[in-house]
């Protein structure tokens, strides 16, 4: 059903009939409660940390001694996130935060070969986000000087991840170093 189709049903009931729509909604399906609760008591530190607190189990899941994150479980939480509407600016930091978590894991663990390649889309599409939100900005000194940091570590995994970062930053963007 699409959207118009929608709304021209609904604009044939009356608020009671709505009423009780929203309330089997809400009964019914536990994303559509997730959206409810968040619309009438918009609490963003309890959405951040409820979103973290899964990002941060999904990322450092362990199969078979090797941590291995479901990508596609990484990106539905942070797309659920979104759809919530707490503004791009909340959105952009939370992939951040996701991007920092999984290079936590990546040099302190043994990780899967689906870890590398999935860390740096997580990446690119966080820039991509930023980018096409115009908040890239509000991360972006943190990214800077996360990459910096990693880039002069002598631990090689650290120093792997931030040259890699870097390079990806170029290509996103050459004026951006």
């Amino acid at each position: 059903m699409s959207k118009s189709t929608l709304r021209k049903e609904l604009a044939g009931f009356d608020a009671e009939q709505l009423r009780e729509i929203i309330l089997d909604l809400y009964s019914a399906k536990k994303e559509a409660k997730e959206y409810l609760d968040f619309f009438i008591n918009p609490d963003l530190d309890k959405l951040n940390n409820k979103t973290l607190e899964a990002l941060g189990k999904e990322i450092g899941r362990v199969k078979r001694r090797y941590v291995s994150p479901r990508w596609t479980r990484v990106n539905a939480l942070i797309k659920n996130y979104a759809s919530l509407n707490p503004g791009a600016e909340h959105v952009i930091n939370i992939y951040w935060s996701a991007v920092k978590i999984a290079a936590v894991e990546m040099t302190h663990y043994y990780v899967s070969p689906t870890f590398e390649p999935g860390f740096f889309k997580l990446f690119d599409k966080m820039l991509e986000y930023g980018d096409k939100n115009q908040v890239l900005d509000i991360v972006l000194p943190d990214v800077l000087k996360y990459i910096d940091n990693t880039t002069g570590s002598s631990k090689k995994s650290i120093h792997y991840i931030g040259i890699n970062l870097k390079q990806r930053l170029e290509l996103f963007r050459p004026s951006m170093r």
